[in-house]
C-alpha cells in the first residue's frame, strides 16, 4: 500500500495540474456515481441505558404501529412471460 502510494505522488507530480482531480468526470466516459449516507450509532456505555432502551421497546411494541407505506411495497402479480422456441 505504501509503494503504491509512493508511486501515485510521483505520478501526481508529472501529471499535469487537475489530471487527477476525481470530482471532474466531464472527460471521462464510464463513470460511476454513488450517493453514501452517513450515520452516527449511540454506543451505551452503561447496563443502566440499556434497561431503560428495552423498557422502552417493550412499552411501544404495545402500540399500534402507523399505517406507513413505502415505495414499491405494492403487491401487484408478477408479469411473466414464457416464451418457447417453435421447434
Amino acid at each position: 500500500m505504501a509503494q503504491a502510494n509512493e508511486s501515485l505522488k510521483q505520478q501526481m507530480q508529472g501529471a499535469p495540474a487537475g489530471f487527477f482531480d476525481i470530482e471532474s468526470v466531464e472527460t471521462s466516459e464510464k463513470v460511476i456515481e454513488m450517493d453514501v449516507a452517513l450515520v452516527e450509532l449511540e454506543e451505551s456505555d452503561s447496563s443502566e441505558e440499556d434497561e431503560k432502551s428495552s423498557s422502552t421497546e417493550e412499552e411501544s411494541s404495545e402500540e399500534e404501529p402507523p399505517d406507513l407505506k413505502l415505495p414499491g411495497s405494492t403487491k401487484r402479480k408478477a408479469n411473466i412471460q414464457v416464451l418457447d422456441k417453435g421447434e
